[in-house]
């Protein structure tokens, strides 16, 4: 590993440790079941909050949310794997589903080193 990857990976790490919230993140297995993980990733806020002296805060929830996720974390059926459209991310009984936003891609690496995805996705339930 990289000094630049290694620095990367303990950044995120402490990222998980202190924002890190437990999902199961799922695929469907082309009509032989699902293959599912337990991780922890950690969810952006997708919440926006706008404060104008003198009046009450509005608060703004979107239907998409983004979430970082190691790359080396993402493991289903004994495989490593990269994030793929379709996929769902369930948190606290809420059900995420990978998706492409507007021209972005579903998903990307967030840094050169390709140790954190960056997974987007849009709730479904």
């Amino acid at each position: 590993m990289s000094r630049i990857a290694a620095v990367v990976e303990r950044a995120f790490r402490r990222q998980q440790e202190t924002n890190g919230v437990a999902v199961a993140y799922t695929r469907d297995a082309g009509g032989v079941g699902e293959a599912s993980a337990p991780l922890t990733v950690v969810p952006t806020d997708e919440t926006t909050e706008t404060n104008t002296p003198g009046t009450t805060i509005a608060r703004h929830e979107t239907n998409e949310r983004s979430y970082l996720v190691g790359a080396a974390d993402l493991v289903l059926g004994g495989s490593a794997t990269v994030p793929t459209r379709g996929d769902r991310i369930t948190e606290a009984g809420t059900v995420w589903e990978v998706l492409p936003r507007g021209s972005e891609p579903a998903w990307k690496y967030l840094d050169q080193t390709r140790t954190v995805y960056l997974v987007r996705t849009k709730r479904v339930s």
